[in-house]
């Protein structure tokens, strides 16, 4: 994706939407015994995420859109770095305490 291909770039996001969603699936079931609050704290970062995938998306589809995709690639990034760290965080805190 840093060599300015645009077929690389289509791909490699296309790639990033599937595993994130074979990722939300899995875990769907894990996600409703969540108290309320953390659920929703989850469910948001989820949104962002597919949100930053969309923009990502548009962008990988113009051959203009290099810089715009860098910017949302490190963002995706981190929002994929503190959803981790939330989902592991909650998961756990939600299992010491059942």
């Amino acid at each position: 994706a840093h060599q300015h291909d645009q077929t690389r770039r289509q791909w490699e996001v296309y790639g990033l939407m599937h595993a994130f969603a074979q990722h939300v699936t899995a875990e769907s079931a894990g996600l409703g015994e969540l108290p309320g609050a953390a659920a929703e704290a989850v469910r948001r970062g989820r949104a962002r995420i597919v949100s930053t995938l969309a923009a990502l998306t548009r962008y990988s589809n113009t051959t203009a859109g290099y810089g715009e995709c860098e910017s949302f690639a490190r963002e995706l990034y981190e929002l994929l770095e503190r959803q981790d760290l939330l989902e592991r965080r909650t998961l756990r805190n939600s299992t010491l305490s059942a």
